[in-house]
């Protein structure tokens, strides 16, 4: 993965595309080339390290993939519904636009220039008001949130806590995990734990179906990974 997206950058593309992704996407080497400027790896054969400049938009579509709670928090989602059971259905006189690619060609000039027009526009503003922020991405989100919202636009970040709260479905039940936990008294150990969590339902895909003391071995696991995570956060 880190030498396709150091391919792409050196490549110097504006846009780089992953399409139709599947399942859930937790990728460390991803989540880490959104948040850099520089982004350094070995080219494939060689020796020492090549740098590239990461300016591109990175975009992605997928059909309700997962995304990991870091690749939440990076992400902007840009939700599509038809309102249709099979969109890819539609007849072309549907929309208002029936070549969206061609209009897009043969118009290129009336877009870009109103585009330019939305930018200087909200340039000479002399109060361009506050957007909400998104982390590690600020200036960016200072500039495109305040373009939009200047335009008119009142849905900047709309919907990203229903995003970050679907990625953190683990959260969740940790949560509830921790407060039945300050319920127990006495000594307490790891099975006690596990059993805990099976009769309440809790992290079950963490724990898994295996020997107790497997159970037992990757629920601690987990609550030391958790608990690493908590003070990086802080």
């Amino acid at each position: 993965r880190r030498k396709g997206l150091m391919s792409s950058l050196i490549e110097g593309k504006p846009a780089i595309l992953f399409d139709n992704l599947k399942g859930r996407v937790d990728s460390p080497s991803l989540e880490g080339v959104l948040t850099s400027e520089v982004w350094q790896d070995r080219i494939l054969g060689a020796t020492g390290n090549v740098h590239a400049v990461n300016r591109a938009a990175w975009v992605f579509t997928s059909n309700n993939a997962e995304l990991s709670l870091d690749m939440a928090r990076r992400c902007i989602r840009v939700r599509l519904d038809q309102g249709v059971e099979r969109p890819f259905d539609r007849k072309p006189g549907d929309f208002q636009h029936e070549d969206i690619v061609q209009y897009t060609r043969d118009n290129r000039g009336r877009l870009v220039s109103a585009a330019l027009t939305l930018v200087q526009g909200w340039l000479d503003a002399t109060d361009k008001g506050v957007v909400k922020a998104l982390g590690s991405f600020e200036d960016w989100s200072r500039v495109v949130g305040g373009i939009l919202t200047w335009a008119g636009w009142k849905g900047w970040l709309e919907g990203r806590d229903e995003m970050i709260r679907m990625a953190d479905r683990q959260g969740d039940q940790l949560r509830v995990f921790v407060q039945e936990w300050a319920k127990l008294t006495g000594v307490i150990h790891t099975s006690d734990l596990v059993r805990m969590a099976e009769q309440g339902g809790l992290l079950m895909g963490t724990i898994g179906d295996g020997s107790d003391k497997s159970k037992a071995t990757r629920l601690g696991a987990f609550l030391a990974k958790a608990r690493s995570e908590e003070h990086t956060s802080e």
